[in-house]
């Protein structure tokens, strides 16, 4: 207290102090609960976006990142077009090699800058920091979030979250103070979310909405540019991006009225989810719900109490209005109206939670300033942030081993041959594979159409020399998918191995015909030249390899140099 002629005035804290040391807070909570995910290894999907992923350790390759799926040049096949994810693993590998720690730790990073843009999307939106503390620090805590942050190929939820809540706080400033700057960044922070992930398209959707909700003019000339933009991306993914593998084939068959019931069967599970975090999992599959299951039908009455609530706060609590109309719009994305690869992903709650974890801020907050709670809901708040942070620690270990991982998730999805099959390659690269074996064929038994799981299995049947029946295994991926280059390069290989050249060299090509900078296929192609004494062949396998930017071994270019006579080339 400070006295001035006789008065009292209080003093104040100042805005600048208040902003940093939520920061502050929201920065350390975030590192304290996920240190634990910086031991994790590569689980998945990160073997073939960054493990195996030749791209990312050249910055020649930046292009590819452009105009190339996700995968780059693993040699897997993803519909997903993602180039910021791909040139944030080209920084990773930059300074870190293939050290799992860097990547893991770029993840912790980029999930505590997203916490801190709800921090800032809180505060331009209702003005109220302890709010936005609050809100900030149950998202970066919030165990719902550990598959986006825990696993390296979750990456692209926090980066696009990340560029959604930057472009729209700076879409809210242009309300309060037209600036040319200001405009430029929400168009740039948009394209930014776009090169992310796919989903962010919802963004001019959230902008209408906030409009709606706020009753505030939309800035016409920002809206049509978004939405050309969006018609543009849209345009190109459909032509000159549109990549060629679906990842929910059995989706793909189905209509849009046999796929919705699932969403409403998600939505209830989401919220159940979201106030209590346990039985964290991944691959919850593709599945198709009856419009009178019992799940559905409660999904659906959530669905609608959520709507009609939203509509009738629009005039007296426009933060519960436009929270709930955030987290339906966007949840949008993930609700198969086109088919994607499941019915429910807990990763896909990362931007839609904002809107959930804003009306439980809203709620403790408002409990804390009620006169004579204030100590008891600072014990509360304490609790239960310590309540989801223990949680995120513990969901952390789920995810630091990939033996630990596949057989943890087996167990809520037993069902699954995804994991059956990916179980399969684990074991193998471990050595142990007359496991592989049975995990292979289990995911076969369940799903006999299955391309990757006889990839899977003709890989252990090679690396026990069992090279003929690495062969049929590998035909049989083939046959399935025509357009799997791995299954080509390894049937390749093991063809070879049998000593049946001829078809080595025809299955190389075949892979070099569906993918060109395929390097390994390449590479493989001219030693099985130089075994058939072609040595002028070789020669041009080599010399392709050195165009794409590799440096070859010095044996193989002593090999190359002073091959065997020449046999007859093609």
């Amino acid at each position: 207290m400070k006295k001035i002629n006789g008065l009292t005035r209080k003093k104040t804290v100042s805005p600048k102090v208040v902003i940093l040391l939520s920061v502050i807070l929201i920065t350390l909570a975030g590192s304290f609960v996920y240190i634990g995910s910086l031991n994790g290894r590569f689980i998945w999907d990160d073997n073939h976006l960054v493990k195996n992923n030749t791209y990312i350790r050249d910055l020649s390759c930046l292009p590819n990142a452009f105009t190339e799926s996700l995968a780059g040049s693993s040699g897997d096949l993803y519909i997903a077009y993602r180039p910021l994810q791909i040139l944030t693993y080209m920084f990773d590998y930059f300074l870190w090699g293939l050290n799992h720690f860097g990547f893991h730790l770029t993840n912790v990073l980029l999930h505590i800058l997203a916490a801190l843009a709800v921090y800032c999307f809180a505060t331009v939106l209702f003005n109220d920091r302890l709010l936005s503390l609050i809100t900030g620090l149950l998202f970066v805590v919030h165990p719902i979030h550990t598959e986006a942050v825990c696993y390296i190929s979750g990456r692209a939820d926090s980066l696009s979250a990340l560029f959604i809540l930057l472009s729209f706080i700076f879409y809210v400033k242009i309300e309060k103070k037209k600036s040319f700057f200001s405009e430029a960044l929400v168009f740039i922070f948009y394209v930014l979310a776009l090169l992310s992930r796919e989903s962010s398209l919802i963004l001019p959707l959230l902008i209408i909405l906030y409009s709606y909700v706020f009753s505030r003019k939309i800035n016409k000339r920002v809206l049509i540019i978004m939405l050309g933009t969006t018609a543009l991306y849209v345009l190109l993914r459909m032509t000159v991006l549109k990549f060629s593998i679906p990842l929910a084939s059995n989706y793909m068959s189905t209509t849009v009225l046999q796929r919705i019931p699932g969403f409403f069967a998600a939505l209830g599970s989401y919220v159940s989810l979201l106030f209590l975090p346990l039985n964290l999992h991944m691959e919850y599959g593709i599945k198709l719900f009856y419009p009178f299951q019992p799940q559905v039908i409660l999904g659906f009455i959530i669905f609608l109490l959520l709507l009609v609530y939203a509509f009738s706060k629009k005039g007296s609590n426009k933060l519960i209005s436009f929270s709930i109309f955030w987290f339906l719009a966007a949840l949008l994305p993930a609700s198969n109206l086109y088919p994607i690869n499941s019915y429910m992903a807990e990763h896909w709650l990362y931007l839609p939670s904002v809107g959930f974890l804003l009306i439980g801020g809203w709620i403790l907050t408002r409990l804390y300033r009620k006169r004579g709670c204030g100590v008891l809901m600072a014990v509360v708040i304490t609790g239960l942030l310590s309540f989801y942070g223990c949680l995120t620690v513990r969901q952390c270990d789920y995810w630091k081993d990939a033996l630990t991982f596949y057989k943890r998730t087996l167990r809520y999805a037993p069902s699954s041959h995804r994991l059956y099959s990916t179980l399969g390659n684990e074991y193998s690269q471990r050595g142990r594979y007359e496991e592989a074996i049975i995990s292979c064929r289990k995911a076969i038994e369940l799903k006999p159409d299955y391309s990757f799981a006889y990839y899977n299995l003709g890989n252990a049947y090679n690396s026990m020399g069992r090279h003929k029946e690495a062969v049929v295994s590998f035909k049989r991926s083939i046959e399935l998918n025509r357009n799997h280059v791995n299954s080509y390069n390894n049937l390749a290989i093991a063809y070879s191995l049998t000593g049946e050249l001829e078809k080595a060299v025809a299955a190389s090509k075949e892979a070099i015909k569906l993918k060109p900078d395929y390097a390994l296929a390449h590479y493989n192609l001219a030693l099985f030249y130089m075994r058939q004494g072609k040595s002028g062949l070789a020669r041009q396998s080599a010399d392709r390899l050195v165009e794409l930017g590799y440096d070859l071994p010095e044996k193989f270019i002593e090999m190359i140099n002073s091959p065997p006579e020449d046999k007859q080339e093609e």
